[in-house]
C-alpha cells in the first residue's frame, strides 16, 4: 500500500517560518523525491546526522510512532541548532515522538524497540571522516565502514529499510582539473563514494539493495524531475543519489 505525501501544506511552512529549512516548496518536492510510497504510520525511524531535523520532524508528523535524530553538532554549535528542533517541534504538536539528542553514531546507545527505517541523509561519510575518503583503497578503512554498518543492522528490526544519500564520487567536474561545478562549487568529490560501494558495505549490517533515485534540483519541479532524474544528468550536475536498502524477511 503507497501513501502520498500530505497536500496540507502546514509542515512545510512551519519548516521554513522556524528555520528548520529555507524554502518550504523546495523542501516539499525533495521529500516527494526521497520519500515517494514510504509509509511512517507506526513506525521506529533513526535519523543519523539528521542536522536541525527536518527529516525526523517529517516522520514524526507522517505519523511515526518515535523519530529519533543524532547530531552531535547540535551540542557543540550552541543554542541554535536545538532550539530551532524544538521549535519546530512544538509549532507542529509533536510532543515526544520527535527528539534531537547530541550522540555520535559510536556512542548512541538505545534501550528502546529496534529502528525500522534508518536515515543517513548527506552524513554517512561524516561518519568517519579518515576512512570514508580511503575506503576504496584501504581494507582497514572499509572494515571501519562494516563495523558502522553492523551497529546500524544491530539497531534494526529484522524486515528495517535504510536510506542512504549522498553524492556519488564519479562526477563530471572530477575529471575537468581546475573547474568546478557552477552548481556545488563547494563538494569535494574525493571524499564521496559510489552507491554501489556503500550497498556493498552495507551488506554486512545484513542490508540489501533495493532502489536507487538521482534527485533533481527543487525548484525545477516536476519537469526537472523528467529531464534531470537520471544518471547522465546527475554526473553533468550535483550527482546526488538517495539509495534505497533493506533487510530482508527473517524465515524462522
Amino acid at each position: 500500500m503507497s501513501q502520498h505525501l500530505p497536500s496540507d501544506p502546514d509542515f512545510f511552512r512551519t519548516c521554513e517560518h522556524t528555520g528548520v529549512h529555507p524554502r518550504g516548496d523546495n523542501f516539499r518536492f525533495y521529500l516527494s523525491q526521497l520519500f515517494a510510497n514510504t509509509i511512517f504510520d507506526g513506525a521506529r525511524v533513526l535519523d543519523v546526522g539528521g542536522g536541525r531535523g527536518g527529516l525526523t520532524l517529517f516522520a514524526a508528523y507522517r505519523g511515526a510512532r518515535v523519530a529519533v535524530c543524532l547530531e552531535p553538532e547540535a551540542e557543540g554549535s550552541g543554542p541554535e541548532m536545538r532550539s530551532t528542533f524544538l521549535r519546530a517541534r512544538d509549532a507542529l504538536r509533536l510532543g515526544g515522538r520527535a527528539e534531537l539528542r547530541s550522540d555520535t553514531l559510536q556512542d548512541f546507545r538505545w534501550d528502546g524497540e529496534p529502528f525500522d527505517l534508518i536515515l543517513l541523509h548527506n552524513s554517512v561519510n561524516h561518519l568517519d571522516e579518515e576512512a570514508a575518503s580511503t575506503l576504496h583503497r584501504d581494507p582497514a578503512a572499509a572494515e571501519r565502514y562494516r563495523a558502522i554498518f553492523r551497529q546500524l543492522g544491530g539497531l534494526a528490526t529484522p524486515e528495517a529499510r535504510l536510506l542512504l544519500a549522498d553524492c556519488d564520487r564519479y562526477s563530471l567536474w572530477r575529471f575537468l582539473p581546475g573547474l568546478r561545478s557552477p552548481v556545488a562549487p563547494t563538494i569535494e568529490w574525493d571524499k564521496h563514494q559510489t552507491p554501489q560501494r556503500w550497498a556493498a558495505l552495507a551488506r554486512s549490517g545484513g542490508f540489501e539493495w533495493e532502489r536507487l533515485i538521482w534527485t533533481s534540483f527543487n525548484r525545477l519541479g516536476r519537469p526537472g524531475r523528467w529531464f534531470l532524474g537520471n544518471r547522465l544528468a546527475a554526473f553533468m550536475l550535483v550527482n546526488h543519489f538517495g539509495l534505497w536498502l533493506r533487510k530482508p524477511p527473517r524465515h524462522d
